[in-house]
């Protein structure tokens, strides 16, 4: 009997609209964290300025054109080894940044 009505709750599909109502909530959610990367200006991080410079030169001027780049590209960055993108992830987990 409870194998049966579990089976089909899920069968009828009441599990998935949670899970697209929640998907909404984040796009949402990331959208109004992007606004704010768009105001914040790597100069502004607690960073070196090696560092800095280095992702000046690449046209990395805030948090959002950081976070759009991505780890792999950072990687592959004249100036930006593993310490800078080690202590770049430090400063985004401050503001509750994940950089993937």
């Amino acid at each position: 009997m409870i194998l049966s009505d579990y089976f089909s709750y899920i069968l009828s599909g009441k599990d998935a609209s949670k899970s697209k109502e929640d998907l909404i909530q984040q796009d949402v959610q990331k959208e109004s964290i992007d606004k704010k990367f768009y105001e914040i200006i790597i100069d502004e991080l607690n960073l070196p300025s090696r560092v800095i410079n280095a992702l000046l030169r690449e046209h990395i001027e805030t948090v959002a054109d950081l976070v759009k780049v991505g780890k792999e590209k950072l990687t592959n960055m004249k100036g930006v080894g593993k310490k800078s993108i080690e202590l770049i992830e430090e400063e985004l987990k401050k503001m509750g940044i994940e950089l993937s």
